[in-house]
């Protein structure tokens, strides 16, 4: 299940979806930042595996969750994004993750990504995802 929230619409916009309603829990997140130079209309975009901390549209997994922190994170390294709609509070943010690969990263406080050397590969061939957008 997923949800949208934004904090402005024009500065970020994030879909986040879980795999379990108990812990450990994956999480996969679709985050947009329009008021940085990401998407804001629909279109298919191209992930070009850039840092998290520079990223405008950025597809990001993280392994075994708890309710205090995640054992591991993925960054989208290739790949697209195909957003159907994309709204502001009370519309609704919807699309498509393809063809993604996502290499495990550490993220430090700075939000600046590092490739984990032999570290794993995430793979989504295709996730759909659709949420209402809500004020967080």
């Amino acid at each position: 299940e997923g949800c949208g929230y934004t904090l402005d619409p024009y500065e970020f916009l994030v879909y986040e979806a879980y795999s379990a309603a108990g812990s450990p829990y994956d999480i996969l997140r679709v985050e947009v930042y329009p008021g940085f130079g990401g998407p804001t209309e629909p279109g298919t975009y191209l992930l070009t595996g850039e840092n998290y901390a520079s990223c405008t549209l950025c597809v990001v997994a993280y392994a075994g969750c708890t309710a205090e922190q995640c054992q591991e994170a993925f960054l989208a390294q290739s790949g697209y994004v195909v957003i159907e709609s994309i709204s502001s509070v009370g519309g609704v943010f919807s699309g498509a993750v393809e063809e993604a690969s996502l290499a495990q990263v550490t993220i430090d406080s700075e939000y600046t990504s590092t490739p984990v050397s032999g570290g794993e590969t995430w793979c989504v061939d295709a996730y759909e995802f659709s949420a209402a957008v809500e004020q967080m």
